[in-house]
């Protein structure tokens, strides 16, 4: 018998509203078009189109199949039969009130419409991946393959992913989509699949991508699920066959017992990395500049895992901190405190470890002004969640800090950040307050190998080596850094002011006053 009791997390936290539905053709079968007809999956509505062309059942795919019917019998007749199959009429009143939960986001594979009834006077939008998705609300629906309102006869084979010119013609991997996918998987508590068997490659793709994915993900699939079938899944997340059904007698279990997190107060002065926005659209190289010159680090694409090109990240991984996220994850270690000097990438390392702990699950906010950081921390800490705290330039806190730091759960960890100097002189009055036998001290000085590899990557991207480095090859560029610049990043980066590049772009800030 499938063991329930771990969907106990997962489904608290689609209590709390921290957790993003993922909807498959398998539960297509408790809705019902006009006429009462249960919809159909993607076998039954391969068979149907079938057996409207009076063909014997082969083993083509619905796409193969798809395609035939319009070149035989039309788009015009493939669009009606579409229209009266997938157009609900009815729905279990156990998977409307599933789905009229408070969803951080909702993505289906099916054409129906079963989502947008049961959320009808919730306000929230719908979209395709036809659609631009430069700001997306929270609680949206949205529409992997197509959405069968959406669907006009004369583009029938662009609005649905559903014959093969379509699905060739639209992958979500490289798609814009894939960016906000990313970004709503990383900042979610969990991800729950119902009726979903990942024959979505594109979908499985960007699982795959991210193994911290693997723990926040949950399929609930049909009891008679073969063997190749689970343990298929169960490379993405955990898999359990117990049916759509279980899984509402369960909700219902842990609804009857559970009290609301107040992680959805309203902070003043902390920012959380789940409701960071995209803002305006910039170039990659506009960002890298941004990041390298000013220091102004690109957030959304960091925590968000968009490459700046191939596998480069915005943001560079720093060994340690790698290291420390580890410790805190496995229960070896709980508190950071970060040191180094002026641009020896601080901020940045805290933002990693900010990043990383958030794909497994952590509530992470940063201090962002400290007017209401009392009220604040103290709401904080009635969350008995996992939670991260990141607070850079410690030193102006002291006081609420410790406070916090006395009154916190023990699943609340914290990340301090703090220049040398200003750290050598207050750490005295307030180590005491910070456990030592958890405390992880990270002293950002050397680059490694790897992280001057990476910081080259994004320079030379950007065009900012000047240009007695910028035709040399990667290795002699390598040599420069780790051995005329001593493995520092502040050096590095004055190397990438002296470009000339830089020099034309801060004079003419200079000349308007900037």
């Amino acid at each position: 018998m499938t063991d329930l009791t771990k969907l106990d997390t997962p489904l608290r936290h689609v209590l709390d509203g921290s957790a993003c539905l993922f909807v498959g053709a398998g539960v297509s079968f408790l809705s019902q078009d006009a006429h009462g007809d249960a919809l159909p999956n993607g076998d039954a509505l391969k068979r149907e189109l079938e057996k409207q062309m009076n063909i014997n059942a082969a083993n083509h795919t619905l796409d193969q199949i798809a395609n035939y019917y319009v070149r035989k019998q039309g788009p015009a007749k493939l669009f009606d039969f579409l229209k009266s199959r997938l157009t609900v009429s009815k729905i279990d009143e156990r998977l409307k009130a599933f789905y009229r939960r408070d969803w951080k986001r909702v993505y289906t594979t099916n054409y129906d419409n079963a989502v947008e009834v049961s959320r009808d006077g919730l306000r929230v939008s719908t979209y395709t991946l036809i659609d631009e998705p430069s700001q997306v609300p929270d609680s949206s629906i949205i529409h992997i393959n197509g959405y069968i309102l959406r669907v006009a006869v004369t583009t029938i084979e662009e609005d649905i992913r559903l014959t093969d010119y379509s699905y060739a013609t639209s992958e979500l991997a490289k798609s814009a989509w894939a960016q906000v996918f990313r970004t709503d998987l990383r900042v979610s508590r969990s991800i729950i699949f119902i009726g979903y068997s990942l024959a979505d490659l594109d979908i499985a793709r960007i699982i795959l991508e991210e193994s911290s994915l693997k723990g926040k993900c949950f399929f609930i699939i049909a009891p008679d699920a073969d063997e190749i079938e689970i343990e298929t899944l169960s490379r993405f997340g955990e898999v359990f066959p117990s049916g759509v059904e279980a899984l509402f007698d369960k909700f219902s279990e842990i609804e009857s017992s559970h009290t609301k997190s107040t992680k959805n107060d309203i902070y003043f002065s902390l920012s959380s990395f789940s409701n960071l926005r995209k803002g305006r659209d910039r170039s990659a190289a506009k960002l890298i500049d941004d990041q390298l010159i000013y220091g102004e680090p690109a957030v959304y694409q960091i925590i968000a895992g968009v490459p700046v090109f191939d596998e480069v990240q915005f943001l560079v991984p720093r060994e340690e901190c790698n290291r420390a996220s580890a410790a805190i994850i496995d229960g070896h270690g709980r508190d950071v405190v970060i040191v180094g000097g002026i641009a020896s990438g601080k901020s940045f390392a805290a933002l990693q470890i900010g990043q990383q702990l958030l794909a497994k699950g952590y509530h992470v906010y940063e201090v962002s002004d400290g007017r209401n950081l009392k009220r604040d921390l103290a709401r904080l800490q009635n969350i008995q969640d996992k939670v991260c705290l990141i607070v850079d330039g410690y030193r102006r806190y002291i006081d609420d800090i410790k406070y916090y730091l006395s009154q916190r759960p023990a699943s609340h960890a914290i990340v301090l950040v703090e220049r040398s100097a200003g750290h050598e002189i207050v750490w005295p009055f307030f180590c005491t307050s910070v456990p030592s036998a958890s405390l992880i001290e990270i002293v950002l000085e050397k680059l490694t190998d790897s992280e001057i590899s990476g910081f080259d990557a994004l320079v030379n991207f950007a065009g900012l080596w000047p240009e007695d480095l910028a035709g040399k090859p990667l290795k002699t560029r390598k040599y420069f850094v780790a051995d005329r610049l001593e493995r520092n990043l502040y050096r590095l980066l004055l190397e990438v002011i002296r470009s000339k590049r830089v020099q034309h772009e801060i004079g003419v800030f200079a000349d308007f006053g900037g």
